[in-house]
């Protein structure tokens, strides 16, 4: 099997674990009550967060065109939406929370900076660096994706291409946005039950050793070069 077909293969087994694993966020969330504001306005989160993930698949998953300019633009809403909900769960004060749905609510979510909310993180769920580590370089790529950067730029150089992106980041996008569909879900349910965020988390591991990213000199892990 050629290069390529190897690429295609590896995009393919992405996009069907990436379906796995929505369905298991899914699944396990509904087990979750919305019964008081708090948990309400988390859920709003999360739904968007996991509409743009399943539209991302949908994105990469077209074969008559390619989407994926517009599937790698939908990355960011992804890690905004996971870490206002995981927010909102766990540190929000209650006139923070009622005040989101309203006029002043953009006021109140740009407080959330991703350095405030790791420490609050850190210091209620014991997580390691490994995350903001990886949030600081992803933060480099997803911003110029969604205000047309100069990665998005540098894939429409050149002739008419019968690809934008690359086989490889097209799976480094799947596995971005994965990771943070589990943080979202997984620290969301955490605030409510821990089975559930458990059975989340163990899906996540499943898609990770399912899904492989090769390293080339055209095609990082990451999404920036």
């Amino acid at each position: 099997m050629n290069q390529e077909k190897q690429s295609i293969e590896r995009q393919r087994v992405a996009l069907d674990e990436c379906k796995r694993f929505s369905a298991a966020v899914v699944s396990n969330l509904k087990l979750l009550p919305i019964d008081i504001m708090k948990r309400h306005v988390a859920s709003l989160f999360v739904a968007t967060m996991l509409d743009h993930y399943c539209s991302i698949i949908h994105l990469f998953g077209e074969e008559r065109y390619d989407f994926s300019i517009s599937a790698f633009v939908l990355v960011r809403p992804i890690i905004d939406s996971a870490f206002r909900g995981v927010w909102i769960a766990n540190f929000a004060k209650d006139e923070e929370i009622d005040s989101v749905l309203t006029a002043n609510g953009y006021e109140v979510l740009k407080k959330i900076n991703p350095g405030m909310l790791y420490g609050l993180m850190k210091k209620q769920f014991n997580i390691d660096d490994s995350l903001q580590d990886h949030f600081k370089e992803d933060w480099k790529s997803v911003h110029g994706f969604v205000h047309t950067g100069t990665e998005q730029l540098k894939q429409r150089v050149g002739a008419i291409r019968s690809r934008t992106y690359p086989y490889e980041k097209v799976i480094a996008a799947l596995v971005m946005s994965s990771q943070y569909v589990m943080v979202g879900s997984v620290y969301v349910a955490y605030a409510q039950n821990a089975d559930v965020a458990l059975s989340i988390s163990e899906a996540h591991d499943n898609l990770r050793r399912q899904v492989v990213i090769v390293q080339t000199d055209k095609s990082k892990s990451h999404m920036v070069n």
